[in-house]
């Protein structure tokens, strides 16, 4: 009992740490322009924070817990009009790990179809970053395959 009362008070401080950030992401959006590097240092901290809290929940069978937390990551990792950050590769790398946390949160759930979408965004930014994608496309045929779409399967298996 006294372990769950940790839990859920670590929580709460982690929950409103992050949210503190997007407060203050939110603020500079206001004051500078888009394209700052503060901007980017903060998305990128309340993303990997997010995705860190993600994994550990996912880990803890917390699943609503792991979701909210991607769901803080993906929506910092929005591109910003004007921004750039496609054109950054700190920001694929954490746009793909983003897609490839969601993919598992999805099979834990057994959503195949929205695990194979998740990795087909992962297998596009590996592209983009020139990073192997065999892994990714194996995992996609198993996805495919849990789904009977053979003919697929074997695609992205080769």
């Amino acid at each position: 009992m006294q372990g769950q009362r940790k839990l859920a008070y670590e929580l709460g401080d982690q929950r409103k740490a992050i949210q503190n950030l997007q407060f203050s992401l939110q603020e500079r959006v206001a004051q500078y322009d888009t394209t700052d590097i503060k901007i980017w240092r903060l998305t990128e901290t309340i993303s990997e924070i997010s995705m860190h809290f993600a994994i550990q929940m996912t880990r803890l069978d917390r699943n609503e817990d792991s979701l909210d937390y991607l769901n803080l990551a993906r929506r910092a990792l929005e591109p910003l009009p004007g921004s750039g950050w496609a054109d950054r590769h700190e920001w694929q790398v954490l746009r793909r790990d983003l897609f490839k946390n969601l993919a598992i949160f999805n099979q834990n759930q057994e959503q195949w179809q929205k695990a194979f979408d998740n990795l087909r965004f992962a297998i596009s930014h590996e592209r983009i970053l020139g990073e192997s994608t065999a892994n990714t496309s194996l995992t996609c045929a198993v996805l495919l395959s849990k789904m009977h779409r053979f003919a697929e399967c074997i695609e992205y298996g080769q």
